[in-house]
Parts: structure tokens; C-alpha cells; sequence
């Protein structure tokens, strides 16, 4: 009784457990969606910060070009004495202001730059007054002082001070861009990383929470057939008892009445009718229960190819990008943090691969019995060192869904026998059909059954090839002398109408 308290209270964790780490999978999905969704604030943000120093260098760049016009016109107009040189100079006047008055106010928020307009404006400001002075000293007719004054140090000097500022503006500007470009491609390695990360730990989740789920079920598929055999043992005791209470009965009346002779018999054929139904009806429940494992089986390896196989692919390639750019910025130390994430990705796969083979083989499916069954005598062959031949009739295998599932299982679990108990070098597994049935010959050189007295402990598994030749109606028998080996006869219709999977 404690024992199955313990179980009930065991799978009803395992199942809470399971589904609990799919729900935190889901929280972590949300909270990595807000961070990114953050994160793209941010990169908005530099952006168009970019915009705006693209904007103030154009500027900058604008007014001191425009100095530069209006210097060539005042100086076109000294040595030509056209009043026509002086058109430009006259129209950048106003601009000028404009655009210096639109650059202090797009610098508002940086007290550092405001500065260096407002030395930028005084400079242009000093070199408009000197400009005007000299063009109104030649409009008086006094060349010599005019270019007297061009010649000075203080034209010079406005010039140099002019270019100084503005060039140590630019350098100002470009810094400070050059700081948020920065910080822009550290929120973007944040966020391959993070989202590399999270990815990851919610695939670790999900699988984690698809195992426990799968063993939750397999537990409970076994404690359903522990139940059923308990309950065929609890009826079989029954019938015994009562048929002891009734020999009993009919001793104690000494067969006083050939009439309540005759009841008693009828009574007895009954019980011996319904017995035979029950056992029946117990043959088809087990036939029904291993479809519906199968089933189960099928399904949780497709959805474990389906969706984690495509997280781990998206997974990887998150990180192949993350590890180009690692490599493009010649990091070291991410590329080996990469790398390694790599190798367990991979080793997931490898992982997840093996758990839905194990479920259901995907070649039995795909390319029929005879691929599978040649695909995993290979691998039986590697792993026990043992010799195993087939031998298969020519042309295609006109076998059902029912028929090649219920072959591959058999052929499975007596290789994993042979593996476990026999200690045999060479396993022969021979299918034949004489147009009326299909013939199933399994014949290893092992120890045998009786030799070893291992019959007991892989009874369970002979009782499930039994029920699964039963189910396609035919009959099974395995022999094992001691010391001659194991020989294995399966016999079942060919045509049998199709049938779900078992």
C-alpha cells in the first residue's frame, strides 16, 4: 500500500515537474522578448543620434565653407575692383547667422559643443567685420590699404583660429559618435549573446520537461499493465475457489441427485465459457495496448524531431552568426565560448537523434522493414561483436503497417536477448512465405534457455513477441536446449487486412 502511495505521489510530481519546466520555458521566452524589445529601443536611439551628427558636421562643414566663399569674393573684388565678386558674400551674410543660430540650438543638450559654437561664431563674426572693413577701405579708393590689411597677421590669425575650432569641433563630434557607434555594437553582442543564451537554457527545459513528461507516461503505461495482470490473477483465484467450493458441495452431497449433477455441470461449462471470453477479452486489451504504445512512442519522437529539433537548429545558427562575428573581430575568447557552445548543441542532437530512434525508428517508417531491420542488425553487429545474417525472399516485401511493426519489435527485442543473455558469435534470422503465411525464423549458437535460466528473467519479453504474432493471428515458439542454442518460430497469415500500428 505505501508502495503505491509512493508511486502515485512519484508520477504526480514528475508530471508537475515536467509541465512546471515548460512553463518557465514560456516566462523565459517573454522576458527575452521585453530585453530584445528594449534593446532595439537603444539601437533606435544611436541611430538617430547618427543622423543628428551627420546633420551638425553638415553644418559646421556649411559655414565654413560659406567663410570660405565670402573670403574668394572680397578678395576677387580687391584685385578686380567688380563689384560683382561681392554678390555671394553679401548672400552668405544672413546665412551664416542662420546656420550658426540653427547649430547652437542642435547642440543644446552638450555644454562642451556649445562652446565651441559659440568661438566658432565669434571667430565668423570678426571675419565678417574685417571683410566688410577692407571692402569699404577699397570702395574709398585706397587699394594699398585695403590689401595692407588682407596681409596682416590678423587675417591670419582669424583664419587659423577659424579652422582650429571648427576642426576641433569635428574631432569633438566624431568622438562622441564614435562612442555611441561603440556602445551600439556592445548592445548588439549583448543581444546575440543573451538571446544565444536563452535560447539555449529553454531548449535544456523543453527537453527536460519532454523526458520527464515520456516517463511519467511509461510509468503509467506500466503500472496500467501491472494493474490488469494483478486483477487476471485475482480472477483466475476466483474460479479456483469457486470450483474447490463446489467439488466440495458436490462431495458433501454425495451426489444425491443426478439432476443437481446435471445443473452443476452446466453451471461449471459456464464458468469455463465466460473464463475462456475473459481471457480473450484480456488478449485484445493487451493487442489494444500496444497499439496505443506505439502510438505514444510515434508521437513523442515526432514531436521531439519537430520542435526541438528545430529550437536546437535555430540554436546553432544563432551561434554560427555569433562566432563569425567573433572571428571578424578577431575575439578569441568568443570564439572558443562559440565553439564550445557548438560541440553541445551538437551533442544535444546527437542525444535527441538517438531518444527518437529508440522511440520509433525512423527507417521503418521511411524505407520499410527490410532497410530497418538490415540498419539494426549493423549496429547489433558492432556493439555485441556477433555475427548476424538475413536471409529475406527476392522482390518487394508485401507486408502490412501491423506486419512490419510487429516483425521489427520481435526482431529487436530477441537481439537485445541475445546480447544480454546468450553469448552466441552468429544469429541467423530467416523470413519466408508460402504464399498462405509468413515464416519468421530466429536461430542463434548461444548457451539456451535452459542453460542459462535466464527464460524467467526475459519472460516478460517473450510474452510480448507472443502477443504481438497473436494479434496478427498466428502462433509463436521458442526453444533452447541447453548448450545448442535458441531457435525462435513465428507463423501468421499473409493478406491480413490492414491494421492500426502495434
Amino acid at each position: 500500500m505505501l508502495r503505491r502511495l509512493f508511486d502515485f505521489l512519484y508520477e504526480k510530481l514528475l508530471s508537475r515537474l515536467g509541465l512546471a519546466l515548460l512553463a518557465l520555458a514560456l516566462l523565459v521566452n517573454l522576458g527575452s522578448m521585453l530585453a530584445v524589445d528594449r534593446a532595439i529601443v537603444t539601437l533606435d536611439e544611436a541611430r538617430n543620434y547618427a543622423e543628428h551628427s551627420r546633420d551638425v558636421t553638415a553644418e559646421v562643414l556649411g559655414i565654413q565653407s560659406m567663410l570660405y566663399e565670402s573670403e574668394s569674393a572680397q578678395r576677387g573684388f580687391l584685385y578686380t575692383g567688380n563689384e560683382g565678386h561681392l554678390v555671394p558674400l553679401n548672400k552668405n551674410e544672413g546665412q551664416i547667422a542662420r546656420r550658426l543660430k540653427k547649430l547652437h540650438e542642435m547642440v543644446a543638450d552638450d555644454p562642451g559643443q556649445q562652446k565651441l559654437v559659440d568661438q566658432i561664431r565669434r571667430i565668423a563674426l570678426e571675419k565678417a567685420i574685417e571683410l566688410n572693413r577692407t571692402i569699404a577701405v577699397q570702395k574709398m579708393g585706397n587699394s594699398a590699404a585695403a590689401r595692407e590689411i588682407v596681409m596682416s597677421d590678423q587675417d591670419k590669425r582669424l583664419t587659423e583660429e577659424l579652422d582650429t575650432a571648427i576642426s576641433h569641433f569635428l574631432v569633438q563630434q566624431d568622438r562622441i559618435l564614435q562612442t555611441r557607434v561603440q556602445r551600439s555594437a556592445d548592445i548588439q553582442l549583448a543581444i546575440r549573446w543573451g538571446f544565444a543564451i536563452v535560447l539555449f537554457i529553454n531548449a535544456l527545459m523543453i527537453l527536460a520537461g519532454a523526458v520527464i513528461i515520456m516517463r511519467s507516461m511509461t510509468r503509467e503505461i506500466a503500472r496500467d499493465r501491472t494493474d490488469l495482470v494483478q486483477q487476471d490473477e485475482r480472477d483466475a483465484a476466483e474460479i479456483v475457489k469457486h470450483d474447490k467450493r463446489e467439488a466440495a458441495e458436490v462431495v458433501q452431497q454425495d451426489i444425491r441427485e443426478a439432476a443437481e449433477a446435471v445443473r452443476q455441470d452446466e453451471r461449471d461449462a459456464i464458468s469455463a465459457t465466460e473464463a475462456v471470453e475473459r481471457a480473450t477479452e484480456l488478449r485484445g486489451l493487451t493487442a489494444h495496448l500496444l497499439r496505443v504504445h506505439e502510438d505514444e512512442r510515434r508521437t513523442v519522437a515526432r514531436d521531439l524531431h519537430d520542435e526541438l529539433g528545430g529550437t536546437l537548429s535555430a540554436i546553432k545558427l544563432d551561434i554560427i552568426m555569433g562566432r563569425d562575428a567573433a572571428v571578424k573581430r578577431s575575439d578569441v575568447k568568443s570564439v572558443a565560448r562559440f565553439q564550445r557552445a557548438l560541440t553541445a548543441i551538437d551533442s544535444a542532437v546527437q542525444f535527441v537523434r538517438r531518444l527518437i530512434e529508440d522511440l520509433r525508428p525512423t527507417l521503418l517508417d521511411n524505407l520499410g522493414f527490410e532497410v530497418a531491420l538490415r540498419a539494426m542488425t549493423e549496429q547489433f553487429g558492432e556493439r555485441a561483436a556477433c555475427e548476424c545474417v538475413i536471409v529475406l525472399p527476392e522482390g518487394a516485401l508485401n507486408l502490412t503497417s501491423a506486419q512490419s511493426t510487429a516483425l521489427y519489435r520481435i526482431c529487436q527485442e530477441a537481439l537485445t536477448n541475445v546480447m544480454k543473455y546468450a553469448k552466441a558469435k552468429r544469429v541467423n534470422i530467416t523470413l519466408s512465405s508460402d504464399g498462405a503465411y509468413w515464416k519468421l525464423l530466429i536461430a542463434d549458437d548461444g548457451v539456451g534457455l535452459d542453460a542459462t535460466k535466464q527464460h524467467r528473467a526475459i519472460s516478460h519479453g517473450l510474452l510480448g513477441m507472443r502477443e504481438r504474432i497473436v494479434a496478427l493471428g498466428g502462433t509463436f515458439d521458442i526453444r533452447g536446449p541447453a548448450g545448442r542454442g535458441t531457435t525462435l518460430n513465428a507463423i501468421f497469415p499473409v493478406g491480413e487486412l490492414e491494421q492500426p500500428d502495434l
